[in-house]
């Protein structure tokens, strides 16, 4: 049996979480008004998102993990990511050699939600 883990994150408005994510690639697989987003890319990543119209992106704790099977997948989505002129309150930072064996980026969109990306240091 295979698992597969998706995470739900806040978004005060679908259609611009939507059109954040659109131009890093995403997707929309279904939407249900103001209820519930699904958003994935070509390589496999899906997230979702529960609409909170009241989230304050500066006090927002919620974060997920993506993990690749390599640094070299991780630090290609960096690199596509990189082009992408992001919306204000959003940020992108670089991928860092970690000293547990993994190369890590974070992604935080403008609802202040954390999108962590890894992949394995070596392989």
């Amino acid at each position: 049996m295979t698992a597969k883990t998706i995470p739900i994150l806040p978004s005060a408005s679908f259609d611009e979480t939507s059109r954040f994510y659109g131009a890093l690639g995403f997707t929309e697989r279904g939407r249900w008004p103001r209820e519930y987003l699904i958003l994935e890319r070509p390589d496999g990543i899906e997230l979702h998102f529960w609409h909170q119209p009241n989230v304050d992106p500066k006090r927002n704790d919620v974060a997920c993990y993506v993990r690749f099977d390599s640094e070299h997948e991780a630090r290609a989505l960096y690199e596509e990511w990189a082009r992408v002129p992001l919306s204000a309150g959003a940020r992108l930072e670089p991928p860092i050699a970690r000293e547990y064996g993994l190369l890590e980026l974070a992604l935080v969109d403008p609802n202040g939600n954390l999108v962590r990306i890894g992949g394995r240091l070596g392989v």
